[in-house]
């Protein structure tokens, strides 16, 4: 799982376990997300058989209606004197369910009507009597007769047709809206359900409760095609935008009037979706559960005791092998075990580094001694050197000797820092290089010449493989600096700079400045040139020389080898 969070023990068992245990959860949660929609399919099919049911004793009321206009009709009710159409409607039976009951001419114009009293709506000059007019059937209508909200009316109308087939009137009766509320009243029960007749607008024209006025939505469910294929349907508050309510709608009459029933989505009840809540919760806290129990588990019998050994292998990495594991008796047996083999490998390895140490302080004696043989010796061949050049006539040869002399006697600077340091691999070039500027100036520095010696050197610690080149590239240019560049009585300044770049880059400079102008003819080109570039190469630089009428130069730039240490291998993952 790689390095992070999931590197933890603790936290791989426990997602390992919740991995297990999720699938348990997942389907918990899924049934109970079914049994949800199973809830909701159940009160959608109990809304749609109690709507289709009570439509039924709608229609059959519709249907009578429509049987007693078709009788009235087959009289022709207009064509007798008003005082015997107003008789024959008078005995009509069930009349008490009709607000109004008409005869209505072939012109439209109310000849008779019962009561006699004024009619509750205008039955004559309607687009109802239009639609009969032109269509001969049977039509089913909503009227507001007033303003107020219990003034809804349904109007029913049925043409009257003569012998020759041509439109002689209609027979109209006025449904009362308090028999209709008679007839969509329900038996009590503990669920509060609304029943209402409304037409295709959505009106309300009769009802038993409170459903509102307006239900505007109700023409678009209409307007769909086909939209009472199972002879009603359900309408959710997705569709209604009122929430909390399921609406059951079924058609008492084509498409314009229908019968609604509202009642109380159970989904959107509160103590069902409490209930729904604590069911989807119940598996998620028993997995929480168990999750912080196996976290507490893991704790206490593992990762408390793989921290406390932990410890304990950091004080050995440290070099406390005397450290011993402390009593492990609440530890699992197999951190027990452990600890008794970490204070084996302690008492072990405790013995070998003594061994180690011993053998190791030995080669440091025998390598700063043979340092300091070395360094004796270069310093012997040096002075034998010293008195060659006293008995040389030749001022080349003096010359040549006194060069030769000079690289023995850096050789012989490199060791005796190489022995005075306290590590016996690596020495401090701003210690070698001013004791060598200094040995230069005192023994190479003109008769008379009036030179100062400026130094600035980085503190640069260096291997000894690459310090001899370095000191001896130094060597040679200083030679160069003294044996042609000042000439007696002559002052200067010698200079020589040691700086490490932010990118690691190392610049060795050894410059020279004098009173006069300084020669352009200074003899690199022989051995001491050639010499410079090997050394160079040997340290993986280049050197160059620079002159200026008033300075001479000699640069060295090199880099250093990435001395990180590289990362121990890793033993392969159990």
């Amino acid at each position: 799982m790689g390095r992070g969070v999931l590197a933890s023990i603790r936290v791989r068992v426990v997602v390992l376990l919740a991995l297990s245990m999720f699938p348990a959860a997942v389907l918990s949660v899924a049934q109970s997300v079914s049994n949800l929609h199973l809830a909701a399919e159940t009160a959608k099919r109990e809304i749609l058989q109690e709507a289709l049911l009570s439509a039924t004793g709608a229609r059959d009321f519709f249907s009578q209606t429509q049987v007693l206009l078709a009788a009235l009709a087959a009289q022709n009710l207009a064509a007798l004197p008003d005082a015997a159409c107003a008789g024959r409607l008078a005995q009509t039976p069930h009349r008490d369910r009709y607000a109004a009951l008409a005869a209505i001419g072939p012109a439209g114009d109310v000849r008779c009507h019962y009561p006699e009293t004024s009619l509750p709506v205008a039955l004559a000059g309607g687009p109802e009597l239009q639609t009969v007019r032109s269509e001969r059937r049977f039509v089913l209508s909503s009227r507001l007769a007033g303003a107020e909200e219990d003034d809804g009316i349904v109007l029913a109308i049925h043409p009257v047709i003569d012998e020759a087939q041509e439109f002689a009137g209609a027979a109209s009766a006025a449904i009362r809206a308090e028999f209709l509320r008679l007839l969509l009243r329900r038996p009590e029960s503990g669920d509060p359900v609304v029943t209402a007749i409304v037409d295709r607008a959505g009106r309300v024209i009769a009802g038993d409760g409170d459903v509102g006025r307006e239900l505007s939505w109700l023409a678009d469910v209409v307007e769909e095609q086909n939209p009472f294929a199972r002879g009603a349907r359900v309408v959710d508050e997705m569709r209604t935008g009122e929430a909390g309510y399921l609406y059951g709608i079924a058609p008492l009459f084509e498409r314009d009037l229908f019968l609604l029933i509202r009642a109380t989505n159970p989904v959107a009840r509160v103590g069902f979706n409490m209930r729904f809540a604590a069911t989807l919760a119940m598996p998620f806290l028993m997995w929480t559960i168990a999750l912080a129990v196996a976290w507490y588990a893991i704790d206490r019998f593992v990762v408390r005791w793989v921290v406390y050994l932990q410890r304990i292998t950091r004080a050995y990495s440290k070099g406390k092998l005397a450290l011993r594991t402390g009593p492990m008796d609440e530890a699992p047996q197999e951190f027990r075990l452990l600890g008794g083999t970490m204070n084996a490998m302690a008492e072990a390895l405790d013995e070998r580094e003594e061994h180690l140490r011993a053998a190791l302080d030995e080669q440091k004696a025998l390598l700063r001694e043979v340092y300091h043989r070395v360094k004796n010796n270069l310093q012997i061949v040096a002075s034998l050197v010293n008195l060659q050049i006293r008995h040389v006539d030749s001022e080349e040869a003096r010359d040549a000797l006194s060069t030769m002399q000079g690289r023995l006697n850096a050789l012989a600077l490199v060791h005796r820092s190489l022995y005075e340091a306290e590590g016996l691999h690596r020495l401090d070039l701003a210690r070698v290089l001013p004791d060598l500027v200094a040995h230069f100036h005192r023994t190479h520095a003109p008769d008379g010449a009036n030179v100062r010696v400026e130094t600035d050197i980085d503190p640069v610690m260096i291997d000894p493989d690459r310090a001899v080149p370095v000191s001896l590239f130094v060597a040679e240019a200083l030679t160069n600096a003294f044996a042609y560049n000042w000439q007696n009585g002559e002052s200067g300044v010698l200079r020589v700079t040691l700086k490490r770049a932010p990118d690691g880059e190392i610049t060795l400079t050894v410059a020279n400045t004098r009173s006069g102008e300084t020669r352009s003819d200074v003899p690199l080109p022989g051995l001491g040139r050639r010499l410079m570039e090997g050394f160079a190469r040997q340290v993986g630089g280049r050197n160059s020389a620079e002159v200026t009428p008033q300075e001479w130069r000699a640069i060295l730039t090199f880099r250093l080898p990435d001395t990180t240490a590289e990362a121990p291998a890793e033993a392969p993952a159990p």
